[in-house]
């Protein structure tokens, strides 16, 4: 996990590819509660990457499913 990436100024995408899934449910709730906030006031995009469909209801405002892409053989 390579939140550190968080703190360098030019950074404008985070990628948080299950970096909560670790975790347990307290631990990774704080880390959210804390991390969506300091985003938001940077002006700065999380792209969310995770098998929890409920976390990502509850954070993102668009999401993509690998599944509903089209395939080729």
């Amino acid at each position: 996990m390579s939140l550190a990436r968080f703190f360098l100024p030019q950074t404008r995408v985070l990628i948080c590819d299950e970096i909560t899934a670790q975790l347990d449910a307290l631990s990774a709730q704080a880390l959210w509660r804390g991390l969506v906030p300091l985003a938001r006031s940077r002006g700065m995009a999380l792209l969310v990457i995770s098998h929890d469909a409920a976390l990502r209801r509850a954070l993102c405002s668009r999401q993509i499913s690998l599944e509903a892409l089209p395939t080729t053989v």
